[in-house]
């Protein structure tokens, strides 16, 4: 009897013990990267071929040097790997070589790799080669495409945002930024729109930056400029993962300046940019030249603007003069899963 209890006993202690013990296991911090991944015995180095992927490393094993546990881990390798892209493709270098000495900027800069070696680079650039670092730890991210106008003059601004525990996480890599709901835990990471929503007051409070960056210490060292995208007169375009509705006002000239010049998309799994023209206190219709410069794919149907009535508008390469619709909205008419984006060198109002 006592050896039937005890083996009871020690059933139950196992059924207890080991959903902790899968659970310890999920949580534990994983090995340095090199080891993780590469299966090198030797933990300080992160010498690898691919420029980008010493990033991840050297990112990867900060994180492992600061984060507490495996809930944490993923935050703070975000944060480090945002603020090794904020170094290595440097605001101020490029601010030397091409704005003060006037140089052209390096061939091919949309490439990763050569504003790794170049060691210069601005908004666009880190928000592509921080999601190219992300990868590597095999975390979800997209791009944010931030187009607002503000003293009547239109900017623009590249960022991005990290999935993490089921939630979108904003991080401005330019800036060395993201906002946090509650400063004492790196968890509570806002999303974009969440900060959007926040009072100035409590926007500012909340947000924690890397000013130790040269680009932003000599930029702003006080006043938060470099965040005036939250504070728009006008936002003409907010794109996520490169999908959004581009709102433009025709009589503004030139129409395209620092907005996206494109509609459609090159990727198959989304409409991607949509744009809606409008002209306020205008005629119900408005007459429009479109100088289309280009067309990728649209292979089923061509170069066809589709608006939100259904109405078909064929184009071609060139100039073309069309009647649609004052407020309307445009994208490309084409199969689901196709690439089909058509490519604008100017856009103009006739009346």
């Amino acid at each position: 009897m006592t050896h039937k209890l005890m083996k009871y006993i020690l059933i139950l202690l196992v059924a207890v013990c080991m959903p902790l013990s899968v659970l310890a296991h999920k949580r534990a911090l994983p090995q340095n990267y090199m080891m993780e991944k590469h299966r090198i015995s030797e933990p300080l180095y992160c010498d690898l071929d691919d420029p980008v992927e010493e990033i991840a490393c050297m990112a990867w094993d900060a994180a492992l040097g600061a984060a507490k546990d495996m809930d944490t881990f993923p935050f703070i390798y975000t944060i480090a790997a945002a603020n090794l892209v904020q170094q290595t493709a440097s605001s101020s270098r490029y601010n030397l070589y091409v704005n003060r000495m006037g140089n052209d900027a390096p061939q091919g800069l949309d490439s990763n790799k050569t504003c790794v070696v170049n060691k210069i680079g601005i908004c666009g650039n880190h928000q592509l080669l921080f999601e190219s670092v992300m990868q590597f730890a095999e975390l979800r991210s997209r791009r944010v495409g931030i187009y607002y106008t503000i003293d009547k003059k239109r900017n623009s601004h590249a960022a991005s945002e990290v999935f993490i525990n089921d939630k979108w996480r904003f991080i401005d890599t330019t800036w060395g930024a993201f906002w946090l709901s509650d400063l004492k835990d790196v968890r509570s990471m806002l999303s974009f729109d969440e900060i959007l929503k926040l009072p100035k007051e409590r926007r500012d409070k909340y947000s924690v930056q890397n000013k130790i960056n040269v680009w932003s210490f000599t930029r702003d060292p006080q006043s938060n400029f470099q965040f005036q995208y939250f504070d728009f007169d006008h936002l003409s375009l907010l794109s996520f993962a490169e999908v959004g509705t581009l709102s433009l006002d025709l009589r503004d000239t030139p129409v395209l300046r620092h907005v996206p010049n494109y509609v459609g998309t090159h990727k198959e799994t989304n409409t991607g940019i949509t744009m809606r023209w409008a002209v306020p206190n205008h005629e119900k219709t408005l007459n429009v030249r479109l100088d289309v410069a280009g067309v990728g794919g649209c292979s089923s149907n061509g170069p066809i603007l589709l608006d939100d009535s259904g109405k078909e508008y064929p184009l071609q390469r060139g100039s073309n003069r069309i009647t649609v619709p004052n407020g309307g909205s445009f994208n490309v008419k084409r199969d689901r899963n196709e690439i089909c984006y058509i490519v604008f060198s100017d856009i103009a109002l006739l009346d």
